[in-house]
């Protein structure tokens, strides 16, 4: 197949599908994104089954080892802009991708295509992000410093901005998401009442409206489903949230991490991995779980667990160490993975593969050669173009992203 690679130097300075489709065409009022948000999971399984299984619980599904083989090539260098433009992050809404990128150390949200960027606005905020792909509009979040959340904003798909919400030093929230039609909110925070303190859920409207999801206290061991803390990541569905959660094991006042999803009518968390540190991404319909990255020494599992539209499945691929970075395409039908490659502490070359996620076909592979660009990681897979941006840099730090077609 044919595989173009384009480097583009954006160098930008900041750093089945039925049960979907029905669920998209319903999500579109304010009142009913306020009233529901949930997602279930499980812990680490290895097959295709319904409503999140335990993660031990599920099928296998190997990847095919042949891929459509080619070697990066260095190609042509586009748009460099004296390496005064830095790419940050991406997103794909009907068919048109929008990227945020830095230039003369401002933020801007601007239209990518054919290797340019164009339509561009200014974003107001220093720490900005593309924080919540899974929504029809696009959702950029602002902070301060890491952790303290300053800004939400909202725009559609003509960059027009039509929501804002901003959030005083004290609010106290630790993290944020957007509905999925984008008109309300989620967060989560710390709350201290009647000399109790517990982790709240809450929804709001950007015309200051809140409800309570619910309040997370339990200090009961070995139990994930009652975690003591939670974060919000994403609306997957129209009654579930994806989350993260912190819950105690016996023997031990350290927080454990576990991931799954909160039912917005009941307020109870589900948990369907616990126990590790996970890498994680949320999509539109569902997200990943991955291996936690580790030492270039170590070996992971292989396997990353996907869960879309009440579906899980173990996606093992053709090699261990391919499970520390994952990135799926936004509807799911594509599943990327880099892996840097070691001399003592020297990387050498960085290798990227496109995975097809129903026949688990391996679509390309390419091989960034680390003794020129050092490789940052996937920024963005796009279904309607199928290509992927990935970013790098030289010895000199210019910022160059790399497009492979597949």
């Amino acid at each position: 197949m044919k595989r173009i690679i384009y480097i583009m130097a954006l160098c930008i300075g900041l750093t089945s599908l039925s049960a979907c489709e029905a669920m998209d065409k319903n999500s579109t009022s304010d009142s009913d994104s306020l009233s529901q948000t949930t997602a279930n999971q499980s812990q680490r399984s290895e097959t295709i089954t319904s409503k999140y299984p335990e993660t031990g619980s599920m099928s296998e599904s190997p990847a095919e080892s042949e891929p459509n083989s080619g070697t990066i090539s260095t190609g042509e260098l586009l748009d460099i802009t004296d390496g005064k433009v830095w790419l940050i992050d991406a997103t794909e809404k009907n068919g048109q991708t929008y990227v945020i990128y830095s230039e003369n150390k401002k933020a801007k949200l601007g239209t990518y295509k054919n290797e340019k960027i164009s339509g561009s606005v200014e974003i107001e905020g220093s720490r900005v992000d593309i924080f919540d792909k899974g929504c029809e509009k696009i959702g950029i979040i602002s902070q301060k410093r890491f952790g303290i959340i300053e800004k939400l904003a909202v725009y559609n798909n003509s960059l027009e901005k039509i929501n804002e919400a901003e959030f005083s030093d004290d609010s106290g929230i630790t993290s944020i998401c957007l509905s999925k039609n984008g008109d309300s909110y989620f967060v989560s925070y710390d709350k201290a009442e009647n000399g109790e303190v517990f982790c709240v859920i809450e929804t709001r409207n950007f015309s200051g409206e809140i409800s309570e999801i619910g309040r997370f206290s339990s200090y009961e061991k070995d139990n994930p489903d009652k975690p003591f803390s939670i974060e919000v990541i994403s609306q997957i569905n129209e009654n579930e949230l994806f989350c993260k959660g912190f819950y105690l094991k016996a023997g031990s006042d350290d927080g454990i991490p576990c991931y799954g999803v909160v039912d917005i009518q009941s307020g109870n968390f589900k948990s369907v991995s616990s126990g590790e540190t996970r890498g994680y991404q949320a999509i539109k319909n569902g997200f990943v779980l991955y291996d936690e990255a580790l030492e270039y020494s170590m070996t992971s599992s292989g396997k990353a667990e996907i869960y879309i539209c009440d579906n899980a499945e173990v996606f093992t691929f053709s090699t261990p160490n391919e499970s520390q970075r994952v990135m799926l395409s936004q509807n799911g039908k594509y599943i990327v993975t880099n892996r840097t490659e070691y001399s003592k502490d020297t990387p050498e070359k960085t290798t990227l593969r496109v995975y097809d996620v129903t026949t688990h076909k391996l679509l390309t592979e390419n091989v960034i050669d680390e003794s020129k660009y050092h490789f940052n990681g996937t920024i963005f897979i796009s279904e309607n173009e199928r290509h992927v941006l990935i970013s790098a840099f030289d010895d000199s730090d210019n910022s160059y992203v790399f497009r492979v077609d597949f």
